[in-house]
């Protein structure tokens, strides 16, 4: 996990502060600390890492050398960074804003509002809803708070989502994506980029490069829908492989196939595994799963019996088409052979079975489908009412026959 505080200016000299008139203000060879307050100011800082802030008015800063900090404020401003890495901060704007750094005289909303930028590396963003958009340079853009849109341009950039839900795009270099509270959706687009969700829900566009994801808090999703490369993913050892791309997944729930025929293995975790349209295979693996079918002629694995019957918990399957989809199950732990006991019932299961179906019972374990509640049930107590697990329910498609089941040795 990599930390992606911004480093603080250091090295500042005590405050300096115009006047309600229009004032011109010099710096010095260190960093200064200049606030214009009101009316049409000139600031320069000079040398030294500088914090300028223009205040309402037309001002015009310039940050000179070193690494600047410059803030407008209300009114139609010049910036202009100077020499060195220099940042344009709207964190105190009264609405959202959009930037483009390519187009450094198109700034509008909020106090960008007429501003125009000059050898601006670096954006901050306002608490709204902001579009921040990157240039040719390596750029650092930061969303504040607020559900932003921050877009790299063609460097090595890092973007910041920072709170609430934003939504991150890379571009064609190796890029830094870091969510920071809320739902985020991050994309790193084309080179080898690293991303980041942090807190929330967050969802990882798989692009071109070989990509690091990282999910952090919350119940995160990787997403390969766009592609139609054969995906081959463990979350447990957090590889992925599609094509002749390769990505690193860490703290990842959930994964949205494409249009391969794909091969997708679960965690630990509560897990949501979707097949795209190819003829995919799926594995739960523990916790308690959704298994979502797109596609005829998928397959999904049951590692272990981890379900109890009692506790009201089970994998969930969606789209499921009998006669073409299939359940696997672990012939050593379900203590099943490669034919299967399997019944089928109309009433909610409570660990009893009727006595015409009782005479029937295996000495090993079976399944019963009740259609009561579209759900499969696994039994290996020989009819004794603690010995039943729930294996999954049907939440859509068609109920489950004989011929879906499967055991591997």
């Amino acid at each position: 996990k990599i930390s992606a505080a911004m480093d603080e200016i250091g090295d500042v000299d005590g405050g300096q502060f115009g006047t309600s008139g229009n004032d011109t203000i010099m710096g010095s060879a260190r960093g200064d600390a200049i606030d214009g307050l009101a009316g049409n100011d000139v600031i320069n800082g000079l040398g030294g890492n500088d914090r300028l802030f223009g205040g309402p008015g037309t001002d015009t800063l310039n940050g000179g050398d070193g690494m600047d900090i410059l803030e407008g404020g209300a009114g139609a401003d010049s910036l202009d960074g100077g020499a060195g890495e220099d940042t344009a901060s709207y964190a105190g704007s009264n609405a959202a804003v959009t930037i483009d750094l390519n187009n450094p005289t198109t700034a509008s909303g909020g106090h960008a509002t007429g501003d125009t930028l000059n050898r601006i590396e670096h954006l901050v963003g306002s608490n709204f809803d902001d579009s921040l958009t990157g240039g040719t340079g390596n750029n650092t853009l930061r969303g504040g708070g607020g559900n932003d849109d921050i877009f790299g341009g063609n460097g090595v950039d890092t973007l910041l989502g920072e709170s609430g839900d934003d939504k991150l795009f890379g571009n064609n270099s190796g890029d830094f994506l870091f969510g920071g509270d809320g739902n985020d959706t991050l994309d790193g687009g084309s080179g080898v980029d690293y991303l980041q969700g942090e807190a929330g829900d967050d969802i990882f566009i798989g692009s071109l490069g070989n990509d690091s994801f990282f999910g952090g808090d919350g119940s995160d999703t990787v997403d390969y829908s766009a592609g139609d490369n054969k995906l081959e993913i463990d979350l447990a050892s957090g590889e992925a492989e599609r094509g002749s791309s390769r990505d690193d997944l860490s703290s990842i729930e959930n994964v949205i196939a494409g249009g391969g025929n794909d091969i997708i293995i679960g965690n630990d975790a509560d897990n949501r595994l979707q097949g795209g349209i190819g003829n995919d295979d799926l594995t739960g693996a523990a916790g308690n799963d959704t298994l979502v079918y797109v596609s005829t002629d998928d397959i999904t694995h049951f590692a272990t019996d981890t379900a109890r019957g009692d506790t009201g918990t089970s994998d969930r399957i969606f789209g499921f088409d009998s006669g073409s989809d299939t359940l696997e199950f672990d012939g050593a732990a379900f203590d099943v052979s490669e034919t299967i006991d399997f019944f089928t019932i109309t009433d909610a299961y409570d660990g009893n079975i009727s006595d015409d179906i009782e005479a029937e019972i295996p000495t090993g374990g079976f399944f019963i489908y009740s259609t009561a509640d579209n759900t499969l049930y696994y039994d290996n107590a020989n009819n004794d009412n603690n010995g039943y697990y729930i294996v999954a329910t049907v939440e859509t498609g068609d109920a489950i026959a004989a011929d879906d089941l499967t055991a591997a040795a």
